[in-house]
């Protein structure tokens, strides 16, 4: 074990001086997944979405050396799932601190989830379930909220001599002062006067940092998140030395993220209602044996970089053939230089590398404990690594979703395995260094990615929020503790006026919308969507969700004599603070969720009448020829999206060839 741990070391070190990056960030194809049995109650891409939600949640902890990771374990003999959590770690007891806070925060997430009502009952939204599912969720990420939030100085900053990043007030202060000196503030008036709100959130809780106050201001970030055209007003902006470009980045990174723990305790609730086992979740955090993390035992390393060249005719070692010509285009000048760098790093590896958190789930789960149904999926708080990410392939029973493409030096194996694994991994390696030599030597150039991101969002299964245009996004909690805080009617008529005096162009509102107060959610899930690689690649991409109909009714299959299985509409009726019934044609799964926040308590809009209709080719051909029709693409929804009715009251959800018209009612009292 010694000996592969070693050339894994050299080989870690030689591909880290020929790419610090050696592929783009990508999603893994699910093409090729291998077969994992029967006898799973949650479906691949439920467990999937679940460890990466779980995931997410428990990156509590900025500092890089500590990064977490999920995988979710069915057992059927205590009727429970199993969270098992993990950290990186170079010595056994590394990490503990994190993962018993980690432990804590979530025993009472489950706690809330385990309360969860499983639909049966006439009030089956359960929304103040959801809200103490969230108030959990900020109670224990509450430290990494502020970081991302820039609402606490960082001691690392300071030590290291680095100022720290503008705090989220000045940035959302130079937003809104960017677009007043761009003379763009009226174009965009619902935006400004959401940022505003958020300001006064952010200044709430710098006065007071009570739970409550942070609460807000992430609901805060939510209602902007929503605002539809949050990406296409930071597009628009000019750029300026106080606002560039990554700024603007950096801001809708910002917003995605901190809106997401708000998206999270929605996606939980809901996942909860419909799968009892996710109502009886345990933590389990793993913890593998000592002698795992020993380090390797090495003498005398002997460089091989002269091994790895791509033909045995190049592999002299001398200045003036192909090793010496590698060495001077990648910088070190003679071959003797390199060799030492080879071996500096790779003593370095040996000596600090820490075994990442996902290896230690993978090993935990496949060679010490190895369970009936085993995990199919490990999730980290950031994407895997590159080298994670080749071994999970290499090793070929999980699946991990998505990398980054970094390669870290600091990363090594279990001192404990399947040495027959650790071997094909590491010649993985040296093909892989052997194709890149090759291709330095014909470029004659570096080959350099830029620097990833390596904290990317899954998508989840969303809901396009569907409200009246004089309506500001209100969530029901947040509209009772701080509607001052936020537009009122008044002020969001107000400005939506001055939009159309500049020609700002939307699709038309029905007067038979919902009331300012109300809210009418519908839930739409694309059950293929997770199970497709082209569909990951669509959702990484920047594409919009709304299309023209025109373009997406295009795309719509058809069967035998050229019809999609079309239906009559069907016509249903959803109460109150209710969700409605799944409806679904075996590729897009809907309902529809009508929250009325205090409206229905004094007997109005207690029932909100809507119609479902499938439409096949000849419906949507007729529907093509309507102007201004708009279809909301499922697989390229990245989260919760604010939609305007058109002159029918109806919206359209197209998804993989699968098109559905939904149609709304003037709400009623009960």
């Amino acid at each position: 074990m010694d000996v592969v741990a070693t050339k894994c070391a050299k080989s870690i070190a030689h591909l880290y001086m020929l790419h610090s990056v050696p592929v783009q960030p990508h999603a893994n194809p699910l093409s090729n997944l291998p077969n994992f049995g029967e006898g799973y109650v949650l479906p691949f891409e439920k467990e999937q979405l679940l460890a990466g939600v779980l995931a997410f949640l428990s990156g509590i902890e900025e500092n890089p050396n500590y990064v977490t990771a999920v995988c979710i374990k069915e057992n059927h003999e205590t009727s429970s799932l199993d969270v098992l959590l993990a950290v990186n770690k170079g010595k056994p007891n590394d990490g503990e601190s994190i993962l018993e806070e980690l432990n804590k925060g979530f025993e009472k997430l489950f706690a809330v989830l385990s309360q969860v009502s499983d639909g049966t009952l006439p009030n089956n939204i359960h929304l103040p379930r959801a809200d103490r599912a969230f108030a959990a969720i900020v109670s224990m990420c509450s430290h990494r909220i502020l970081c991302r939030l820039r609402l606490n100085e960082k001691p690392t900053m300071r030590a290291r001599g680095r100022s720290p990043k503008p705090s989220i007030k000045i940035v959302l202060e130079r937003t809104c002062e960017s677009l007043e000196e761009a003379g763009m503030s009226s174009r965009f008036p619902l935006f400004v006067a959401t940022v505003k709100g958020v300001e006064k959130l952010v200044d709430a809780w710098t006065q007071h940092q009570t739970q409550q106050e942070l609460e807000a201001l992430v609901e805060g970030f939510c209602r902007l998140q929503r605002l539809e055209d949050v990406n296409s007003v930071l597009e628009a902006m000019p750029d300026r030395p106080t606002f560039p470009k990554a700024s603007k980045r950096s801001l809708l990174n910002i917003i995605n993220k901190v809106a997401r723990y708000r998206d999270c305790a929605r996606f939980l609730c809901r996942l909860a209602r419909k799968y009892p086992l996710i109502r009886q979740m345990r933590v389990v955090p793993t913890r593998l044996p000592p002698e795992i993390f020993q380090k390797p035992t090495v003498g005398q390393l002997e460089p091989d970089l002269a091994s790895k060249m791509p033909s045995k005719e190049s592999r002299k070692r001398n200045q003036a053939g192909p090793v010496g010509t590698m060495c001077r285009l990648l910088g070190y000048g003679t071959f003797q230089k390199a060799e030492q760098e080879q071996l500096r790093q790779a003593q370095k590896t040996l000596r600090e590398a820490k075994i990442h958190a996902e290896i230690q789930l993978l090993f935990y789960c496949h060679e010490l404990e190895k369970p009936e149904l085993p995990p199919r999926v490990v999730c980290s708080s950031k994407d895997a690594c590159f080298l994670c990410n080749t071994f999970i392939a290499t090793h070929g029973k999980m699946h991990t979703p998505k990398s980054h493409g970094r390669l870290y030096t600091g990363w090594r194996l279990p001192r404990a395995g399947n040495i027959d694994l650790h071997s094909r991994f590491v010649q993985y390696l040296d093909g892989l260094i052997m194709d890149s030599v090759a291709m330095l030597l014909l470029r004659r150039t570096k080959a350099e990615y830029p620097d990833p991101n390596e904290s990317t969002l899954l998508t989840l299964p969303v809901s396009i929020s569907t409200l009246s245009n004089r309506e500001g996004h209100h969530d029901d909690l947040q509209a009772d503790r701080n509607s001052s805080l936020y537009p009122s009617p008044e002020t969001i008529e107000k400005a939506e006026a001055e939009a159309s005096a500049v020609a700002l162009k939307s699709p038309k509102v029905s007067s038979h919308s919902p009331r300012s107060d109300e809210k009418l959610t519908t839930i739409v899930e694309e059950r293929k969507a997770i199970t497709s690689p082209e569909v990951n690649e669509v959702c990484s991409s920047s594409a919009s969700p709304i299309s023209s109909l025109s373009e997406l009714l295009s795309s719509i299959t058809t069967e035998g004599d050229g019809q999609t299985s079309g239906n009559a509409p069907l016509p249903e009726t959803v109460g109150a603070n209710m969700t409605s019934q799944f409806y679904s044609d075996g590729v897009l799964e809907v309902h529809v969720e009508y929250s009325t926040g205090n409206a229905a308590s004094g007997g109005l809009s207690k029932q909100l009448p809507f119609s479902v209709e499938w439409l096949g080719a000849e419906e949507a051909e007729r529907a093509r020829e309507v102007q201004g029709q708009y279809v909301f693409d499922a697989v390229t929804l990245e989260s919760e999206t604010p939609v305007s009715l058109n002159d029918q009251n109806s919206m359209y959800i197209s998804a993989k060839g699968s098109l559905v018209k939904l149609t709304f009612g003037r709400p009623q009292s009960g």
